[in-house]
């Protein structure tokens, strides 16, 4: 009894610092000719507990859809689970159709989602963009855009989250050959806490009813 006493109060303590402990997210995307990866990786109790989340390979079957290959690993190198998709447009379809069904069925989602983002803050965020299409002209029009995008973004961004470093934006022009090249490295940290609270507040601002039409909403792309 007395070391199911001990368990018990280990376990307790776990309990009450959980909330207290950081979660680091890693987002990394890179798109170089027609080869695009995005990656994701989760680290906890300060890398102690690392997953990364891997989609290395996107390409355009003979129908015009994306063949997604998706990889989770541990922080180890351990492979969980490897899964092959298809994207078709039905498939964005259907993911817009479950987005609506969410936004009907919880309320205060937007203010849920704010109060989540505040204490949300951004270690690093790089983004550099190489873009030209062989003529000068709709190159220079295009680099403006994507300096236009970058900073609205931006913009939008940091009223809802904190920058731990100002962000570190770059746009290249390429006057001379067709080019698209993007690389984006966005790094993020919040407590467990704030998310296990975003959660419980969505979870108890569904409306009345609307938890059967959200289970029965199909899941799987």
């Amino acid at each position: 009894m007395h070391v199911l006493g001990w368990i018990f109060f280990i376990l307790l303590v776990l309990l009450i610092l959980i909330p207290f402990t950081t979660l680091s997210i890693r987002f990394q995307y890179r798109r170089e000719g027609t080869d695009d990866e995005l990656g994701v990786t989760v680290r906890w109790i300060g890398g102690l507990v690392r997953f990364h989340y891997s989609v290395p390979l996107l390409k355009r079957t003979e129908r015009g859809d994306l063949a997604v290959r998706q990889e989770l690993r541990t922080g180890k190198g351990k492979t969980l689970t490897v899964k092959k998709r298809r994207i078709t447009p039905e498939t964005i379809l259907r993911s817009q159709k479950r987005f609506r069904v969410l936004r009907r069925g919880v309320r205060n989602l937007n203010d849920t989602m704010r109060r989540f983002l505040r204490h949300v803050t951004c270690e690093r965020l790089e983004w550099a963009t190489t873009i030209g299409t062989g003529d000068a002209a709709e190159t220079g029009v295009l680099t403006g855009l994507a300096w236009a995008i970058k900073t609205t973004f931006v913009s939008v961004a940091g009223r809802h989250v904190r920058w731990e470093r100002p962000p570190a934006l770059n746009v290249r022009p390429s006057f001379e050959a067709k080019r698209l090249e993007s690389k984006l490295l966005c790094i993020v940290r919040f407590r467990l806490g704030h998310l296990i609270l975003a959660v419980t507040r969505l979870y108890l601002n569904m409306r009345k009813g609307s938890e059967g039409t959200w289970r029965n909403t199909p899941f799987r792309a």
